[in-house]
Parts: C-alpha cells; structure tokens; sequence
C-alpha cells in the first residue's frame, strides 16, 4: 500500500520503515500487559472486609434460590448481619441472610451470571456464596464490597 501515495521507491520505503516502527513500539507497550494478563491463573478479586461499627445500607442484590433473595436494591451490613431491602433507608422489608451462607469467592461479573444482576455502570463486584449447597451470588459496587466481606464473617482460607 506505500507505493500509492508516494512518489518513487524509496519513499515507499521510509514509509514502510515508518510505519513498521509505529506497529513494533505499540507491540512493545502490549507486551507487559498481556505478560501480567497471562500470569493470573484465577480471576479471583482480593479485598480486605471493613470494620463496620454500626448498620450500613449499600447498594447490592442477592441472586439465587434462597429465601432471601432479593432484587430490591440494597443491602443492609452490620457486623454479623446481612438483609437485603428494598428501602434506600434500610428499614422496611428487611430479609435477614441465613447463618450459613459462606463466602467463596469475590470476582468480576460473568455473562453466565442471571441476566437481571445489576451492573452499577461497570463497577459491580460479586461475591460468589454458599448457602447448604445453593449457589448464592450477592452483587454489589466494588467500593461497597468490603463492607459486605465484613458483614459476611471470616473469607475463607486459601
């Protein structure tokens, strides 16, 4: 394709060379970030849970075959306490999250994950749960994310 907008061949060249420069320096910034990419055999996000004090109403869903899920919109966090609601002010129609629901793991959304989870303008988080087997998703804002881990209990032991 150099030849069409030049002159003679040697301009063809440089153009060439000029362009294979361009593509080379945009292949070498590529490299680090596709190493690190490629060095994460799990997409696993680590957080370390909040110290919650008092109740915390956040934004966030819990999705699954469980009693208490809830589409509503919040979540309400307290230490040894987590309900969801679908009142901003976290008072009306609380459903309290059984005792045994146990973190998993905390990662990125997934297209496999139910169509109806919100998505928080791209920065949703979700903590993949167990409740006596069910799969439990809650799905949250990453920055309300360690405020649900504290509400929660302990993250399990790798």
């Amino acid at each position: 394709m150099a030849p069409w907008p030049t002159d003679d061949i040697s301009e063809a060249l440089r153009l060439t060379a000029a362009g294979s420069l361009v593509i080379l320096a945009g292949c070498a910034l590529a490299v680090p970030f596709l190493r690190r990419r490629a060095r994460h055999d799990d997409d696993t996000i680590t957080l370390k849970p909040s110290v919650l004090t008092g109740e915390v109403c956040v934004l966030g869903v819990i999705l699954g075959d469980v009693p208490y899920a809830s589409t509503g919109g919040y979540l309400i966090a307290a230490p040894g306490l987590l309900a969801t609601t679908p009142d901003p002010t976290g008072v009306f129609h609380r459903k309290a999250a059984a005792d045994t629901l146990t973190l998993l793991r905390v990662r990125p959304p997934y297209l496999t994950d139910p169509a109806d989870r919100p998505t928080y303008d791209g920065r949703a988080v979700v903590l993949e749960c167990a409740d006596d087997g069910e799969r439990v998703l809650i799905v949250t804002r990453g920055k309300d994310a360690p405020t649900v881990l504290s509400a929660l209990g302990e993250a399990p032991e790798e």
